[in-house]
């Protein structure tokens, strides 16, 4: 009996230090998770919840915790570091309704329905709360409690992180080119001025990666060779159109061997119609004219893809340094436009050299705008030598001070630009102090004037810049699977357009090969002598 007993008694203390470990186990795994839950809110006196549709690009299926959402009791488990979620706001009451693979009658359509993307950069040990709300007729989504809370759960519920939480202290910055460097200065500045104006309280915001919808081309605005035509302006780079190899004077006569046919809609209009009604992966066939002569450009409909981006303004302020939550606000179309142009090219830049990143960082101080901001063309006369202007850059120290397109600049700061001086004037005005007078000697409408002014350049304002790269891969192989799922739609058509007779069957119906359509029966007056 205190045999058994003696047993029992280190059975039980080998069960104490199992279960001692496994607890101490799941603390060790507590602290490198967050938890995270949505406030359920009111609009017009009806309850509306929130959950997360997808984490990292890879769908949630709602239904599984519906009750929980509905109670306000379900919590999400977060490792630490970054992630991307789309989360979405319903009326508690159509949430209700919604049934497995996230289907809901269509009875119960349309649903009052938000959706919002962020990026969400999380600290073990935390918990979050999170409100959805509308600002502005725009979805938001504020931190409403941010609090320590133990976070005690097995691993394999926990929804992984993209990086490291602290990975952008990690993060080299590289350089650019000056040319890239000099556009996105601009652009950050004008995104800036974006913010201000529409007085966002968060000077931070988030992109999700996507799909470039642009075709990247500029068409002439009229039907060219009466209305058979559509004449290309210009290609932009890194696009769908340069890809394809399209050229500007290029006229377009054929999309996709259907003959071009003035109509009520805009020339543009035509050709994005076409590329439209492409599916992933499909042929694209461009008949065109250049130089009189007929060319057949065929490719892949396969879009740029633009990477996932966030940028945080105004370094200065410790108040947006450390923004746990960045999500969408959305830019003006023509900001937009150039912030997506610019990204792919940016991209596409680090790739070609080689470079080994995931994310790429790019932080930058604030500083002068060192360039006057203005273009022109050296023009001989019989006396002296002048520059024509032919571009102003908007908001430049060029713009402040009067300059004109087709003003002849004769000298800088009473030094008369010579064919030998010219480059070296030029770059005197870069090492202009602030306040320092400037005054430029110009010919305009056929009188000498001087345009005198303090130099007084833009700032540049403080930015960091991350994209994520490795973003550019998951929309890729995402698109395969749309691909690929276009191509079973189109084959599941040509069978159901098929006579049974001529169909296909699998003996074997648990076989994994796919099914396929059977070649078309033999002519019965043929000789059965295995020729065709």
């Amino acid at each position: 009996m205190n045999t058994v007993f003696k047993r029992m008694k280190k059975c039980c203390n080998v069960t104490l230090i199992f279960m001692s470990l496994i607890m101490f186990s799941t603390i060790a795994k507590a602290t490198q998770c967050s938890t995270l839950e949505f406030v359920s809110t009111k609009k017009n006196n009806e309850v509306y919840v929130a959950m997360i549709s997808a984490h990292n690009d890879q769908a949630i299926e709602k239904t599984d915790n519906k009750y929980d959402i509905l109670d306000g009791e379900h919590s999400y488990y977060l490792e630490e570091g970054m992630h991307t979620l789309i989360v979405e706001q319903w009326p508690a009451k159509k949430f209700r309704r919604l049934r497995k693979n996230n289907r809901i009658s269509k009875k119960y359509l349309p649903v009052d329905k938000s959706t919002q993307i962020l990026s969400l950069n999380v600290t073990a040990g935390r918990h979050y709360q999170l409100e959805f709300f509308k600002d502005k007729q725009e979805p938001s989504i504020r931190i409403k409690n941010d609090s320590a809370q133990l976070c005690s759960i097995d691993k394999n519920e926990v929804l992984a992180a993209k990086a490291d939480h602290n990975f952008t202290d990690k993060l080299e910055d590289i350089n650019l080119p000056s040319s890239l460097e000099y556009r996105l200065r601009k652009l950050m500045n004008r995104i800036a001025k974006f913010h201000n104006f529409e007085k966002i309280e968060t000077q931070s915001n988030f992109i999700h990666a996507r799909v470039n919808a642009y075709i990247g081309t500029s068409i002439d605005n009229e039907y060219k060779d009466n209305g058979k035509a559509l004449k290309v302006l210009s290609v932009l780079p890194y696009s769908l159109a340069h890809k394809l190899q399209l050229m500007s004077g290029d006229k377009i006569t054929h999309l996709g061997g259907k003959v071009i046919e003035a109509d009520k809609r805009h020339p543009n209009q035509q050709l994005n119609d076409y590329f439209n009604e492409l599916q992933l992966g499909e042929e694209i066939e461009i008949g065109l004219l250049r130089n009189n002569i007929s060319k057949q450009l065929v490719g892949t409909y396969k879009p740029n893809v633009v990477p996932e981006l966030s940028y945080q303004l105004d370094l200065s302020s410790s108040k947006h340094s450390q923004s746990i939550v960045k999500q969408l606000k959305r830019l003006p179309i023509e900001l937009q436009f150039e912030l997506d142009q610019l990204t792919i090219e940016l991209s596409n830049y680090y790739r070609s050299k080689n470079h080994n990143l995931e994310y790429v960082n790019i932080a930058r101080n604030k500083a002068l705008d060192k360039r006057i901001g203005f273009s022109g063309n050296k023009i001989v006369f019989p006396d002296n030598v002048g520059l024509k202007v032919y571009e102003i850059e908007e908001n430049s120290f060029a713009e402040y001070l009067g300059l004109k397109v087709n003003d002849v600049v004769m000298s800088i700061n009473g030094e008369e630009i010579t064919t030998d001086n010219i480059e070296q004037t030029l770059n005197s005005l870069s090492s202009l102090k602030l306040g320092e007078e400037i005054s430029i000697s110009i010919f305009r409408n056929e009188k000498l004037i001087t345009l005198t002014n303090e130099y007084l350049p833009q700032v540049f304002v403080g930015f960091n810049f991350l994209v994520n790269l490795k973003s550019i891969s998951v929309v890729k192989e995402n698109l395969e699977l749309i691909g690929n799922n276009n191509k079973w739609h189109e084959f599941n058509e040509k069978i159901r357009n098929t006579p049974r007779k001529y169909r296909w069957t699998n003996p074997n119906r648990n076989a994994p090969d796919r099914p396929r359509v059977s070649p078309a029966p033999r002519n019965p007056s043929s000789s059965n002598n295995g020729t065709k």
